[in-house]
């Protein structure tokens, strides 16, 4: 009976299966931020938000960066060692193990050695897929974060370009992210240029004066101008019409305040007289009816001398 080989593998704790290879995969497709067509409509705080967000995502890249490396390291330096002990292990069965020896030519004899040695040369072909695995993982993260660098480089242009705008005069916005597009913002420029359209037009704007009589709550051009009627009142009735009476007698329905009329010849005619006996001296007869022409033609002598 030949000789019984046993292996002890270096290190047969270390893994790296192709499911977290996978989860690798996955985790990289999240690590990823958009940018804005406009962020100056956004404001300030969205942009900051953003990145903050990159730097998050940069940390996680960079922890699944660290950790994969580690992990190549250590099944490089495993392989390494497992290499190392195959070729030493192989050697000496060639050399001195009897069952090898009996192989007829070099070829048969590595054949025996190496059927004896079957685990250890599975255990180092696992370690060299571990090894390619983790180099591709490594690949793909090196390419995310520089893409997340990149990103953090487009944060900066777009910050220096909103600098640019605003001293253009563009303002921040407060635009909520995936709403509807609204109008843009009136900057300064426009806002003169609307004050000088506006005072142009005061100018120009002239009150049409249209000339008629009111007759029926309308004017007479009946094109321009219509009669707007309540809805329970008929077109040929006037609304809230009010009641007059038939017919009033002045002398009976209103009192009568005081004898003004009689009141107001008196003086006239007292008047007439006392002027008459200035001038003559005497009293003159009392005048039946003092309205007349000639009274009244000496009252406005005496008022012109008065004045």
């Amino acid at each position: 009976m030949p000789e019984v080989y046993t292996y002890n593998p270096v290190n047969p704790d270390l893994v790296f299966t192709e499911d977290e290879a996978i989860q690798v995969y996955e985790a990289l497709k999240e690590l990823s931020v958009g940018l804005d067509d406009n962020p100056l409509e956004f404001g300030p705080r969205r942009l900051n938000q953003k990145i903050s967000e990159t730097r998050k995502l940069l940390d996680i890249c960079e922890g699944l960066f660290l950790d994969v490396s580690q992990k190549l390291h250590v099944a490089r330096r495993t392989k390494t060692l497992e290499s190392a002990l195959y070729d030493i292990e192989f050697k000496s069965m060639l050399a001195n193990d009897p069952h090898v020896r009996l192989g007829r030519s070099q070829i048969e004899r590595e054949a025996f050695a190496s059927e004896r040695m079957k685990k250890h040369i599975s255990e180092i072909t696992r370690l060299d897929i571990m090894v390619q695995d983790l180099e591709q993982c490594l690949t793909v993260i090196k390419a995310k974060r520089t893409d997340l660098k990149d990103i953090q480089g487009r944060l900066k242009d777009q910050i220096r370009l909103c600098q640019e705008e605003i001293g253009l005069g563009q303002h921040w916005g407060t635009k909520v992210p995936n709403s509807k597009d609204l109008p843009n913002f009136a900057t300064a420029a426009d806002l003169s240029t609307l004050d000088k359209i506006m005072g142009d037009m005061k100018e120009e704007i002239h009150v049409l004066e249209k000339e008629g009589s009111w007759i029926s709550g309308t004017f007479n051009d009946p094109d321009l101008y219509t009669e707007t009627l309540p809805e329970d009142v008929p077109p040929d009735e006037p609304a809230d019409e009010p009641i007059i009476e038939e017919s009033i007698n002045i002398t009976k329905d209103l009192p009568v305040v005081g004898e003004a009329d009689s009141e107001c010849d008196k003086f006239l005619c007292d008047l007439g007289e006392t002027k008459a006996d200035n001038a003559t001296g005497k009293k003159s007869k009392k005048i039946d009816d003092p309205i007349n022409d000639d009274f009244l033609s000496s009252i406005m002598k005496d008022f012109e001398s008065i004045t």
